[in-house]
């Protein structure tokens, strides 16, 4: 089982370029912060310090690098470390940017100058799981890292070549090579060294991997401690505390949690029956999966279908 395909693809990932960018000369842009937004930034030619305020100190990003912030921080572009910012609604108002073609500050004929690719990644609004809140401030992959990926490479040059295409289905060809960018960063992570907590880790410990895999496989089993246990090959108890221990949850919560993010995506995604649902996610009875949705994203599966709030903003859905 793919765990981490099945996750992403159950939270609708949704990615996208906003614009290609070109600074030269002297420059710092403020990218304001935006929640439930994965931003990425992928360098083309020369260099560029990004800061995250309180989170990142200022890290220096040569051509090939990308970088992902998966938490819509505040973030500081600049052509030197420390250099004060104009915010980037400013800059676009400065230069009367329209969103057609690059996004160009300070450039001069015969000047070198710092280009990038800049996108972004988003879930569904209401979409949650232990693997978003596990990601770290910023992942930071090196154009030396990706030597050995030469498919990798391959991509991000085919990125850059679309970006200044006009030929038709660009835009969609780059929203794909987008949603590459954020599952190579994740991915990165779990190359990373063996132990500590979140979900990155559970996936990185093969004996909590095993049972996370047989939950994602059928989910509407009626699992049990137990069984899961013995799909994990270790005892009862020592599952139950190493499974909360890495993902800071029991796993009988985050069973109940994964099956509405299926539930969720089913309403979304297909013409099935809410009863129909209810069965393929483990409910026996419909009241019960009505209850405990409601419960969870504070209004009715009928409701949510009827509404469309799988698109719908966070604030929308809680007045639902």
């Amino acid at each position: 089982m793919d765990i981490l395909s099945d996750v992403l693809t159950t939270l609708r990932l949704h990615s996208s370029l906003y614009f290609r960018a070109e600074f030269g000369g002297t420059w710092s842009a403020r990218v304001p912060r935006d929640p439930n937004t994965v931003r990425f930034h992928l360098l083309l030619q020369g260099e560029c310090w990004v800061e995250i305020p309180g989170s990142l100190k200022p890290t220096l990003m040569t051509a090939g690098d990308v970088i992902l912030i998966p938490h819509g921080a505040e973030q500081i572009l600049s052509d030197v470390a420390g250099r004060p910012p104009m915010d980037l609604p400013q800059i676009l108002e400065m230069v009367k940017f329209d969103g057609s073609g690059p996004l160009s500050v300070g450039v001069r004929p015969g000047e070198r100058f710092t280009r990038m690719i800049c996108g972004f990644c988003r879930f569904d609004p209401g979409a949650d799981h232990p693997l978003l809140r596990a990601l770290p401030a910023a992942i930071l992959v090196r154009a030396s890292e990706n030597l050995g990926e030469a498919w990798l490479a391959d991509a991000l040059r085919y990125m850059s070549y679309e970006s200044h295409s006009d030929l038709p289905g660009a835009g969609a060809i780059l929203d794909r090579l987008a949603d590459i960018v954020l599952i190579q960063g994740v991915r990165s992570l779990l190359s990373a060294s063996e132990g500590g907590t979140g979900f990155i880790a559970a996936l990185r410990d093969h004996t909590l991997s095993r049972a996370l895999a047989a939950i994602h496989a059928k989910p509407e089993r009626d699992w049990t401690v137990d069984l899961l246990a013995r799909e994990a090959g270790l005892s009862r108890s020592r599952f139950a505390e190493l499974f909360t221990a890495r993902l800071g949850m029991p796993v009988a919560r985050y069973l109940a949690e994964w099956r509405l993010q299926k539930a969720r995506k089913l309403l979304s995604d297909t013409r099935l029956s809410v009863a129909e649902i209810a069965h393929r996610v483990g409910y026996e009875s419909l009241p019960s999966f009505t209850r405990r949705f409601t419960r969870q994203f504070g209004i009715g599966p009928g409701r949510f279908r009827r509404d469309g709030l799988g698109l719908a903003t966070p604030e929308q859905a809680a007045a639902a």
